[in-house]
């Protein structure tokens, strides 16, 4: 249908129009009287029709997509022999390095025997029992040490929490009290702590002489 949305349109242009799809629509119903058959059986050619030519626009594209698909599995062959070649050479390159892995591996382990032997029943009995000692003495000291380390952490820790109580308590005698816990906490911290640079020299000084033995050990 027509509609007059244009000022400018000719009237007589419009009216010729109409009279053009009247004179269809006439073709068109005597079409179907002569061939005896309905609207619908008009509508469902026409579907039919619209169908067959998008199936053919399809159709017509294949040389197109075909050409396509070849190029584009092409590019993946290319890739693939890519990747493989790739593959290859990363194992020519990784195998030989595995294999060296694995020797070194067992140099190694060899070698931690030699150790254990210089260093055990093979070694000088002197020299056996100075290390016992240094190492017995070093354990103590290092245990001492991580002791005295959490004790001043548990010290602080306990410390805060009674100042908070101190702060927050609405009894004067009880945050006095907390308050007089967490300043004996914090001072034994702070004793602790102290003690602490001394006893990591000795440490220090142990773990030289234990290195110092086993070198000696370690000789032929």
């Amino acid at each position: 249908m027509y509609f007059l949305t244009d000022a400018n349109y000719n009237v007589t242009g419009v009216v010729r129009k109409i009279d053009g799809l009247w004179r269809v629509a006439e073709r068109v119903a005597q079409v179907l009287r002569d061939t005896g058959k309905s609207v619908d059986d008009l509508r469902q050619a026409v579907e039919t029709l619209h169908r067959r030519r998008e199936a053919r626009a399809k159709l017509d594209s294949l040389p197109k997509l075909t050409k396509e698909r070849q190029e584009v599995e092409r590019q993946m062959a290319d890739a693939d022999r890519d990747l493989e070649l790739a593959e290859k050479r990363h194992y020519d390159l990784t195998e030989p390095l595995k294999m060296r892995i694995a020797e070194l591996k067992d140099a190694m382990w060899a070698a931690e025997q030699a150790r254990n032997e210089l260093c055990g029943r093979s070694a000088d009995a002197d020299l056996r029992a100075r290390m016992a000692d240094v190492q017995t003495r070093l354990n103590a000291a290092r245990t001492q040490a991580g002791d005295m380390r959490r004790s001043v952490a548990e010290f602080r820790t306990w410390a805060s929490i009674d100042r908070d109580k101190a702060q927050r308590s609405g009894f004067e005698g009880e945050a006095k009290a907390a308050a007089e816990r967490a300043e004996q906490r914090d001072a034994r911290a702070s004793d602790i702590e102290k003690e602490v640079p001394a006893l990591e020299k000795s440490i220090v000084t142990l773990e030289r002489e234990e290195a110092a033995i086993r070198k000696q050990m370690l000789e032929p």
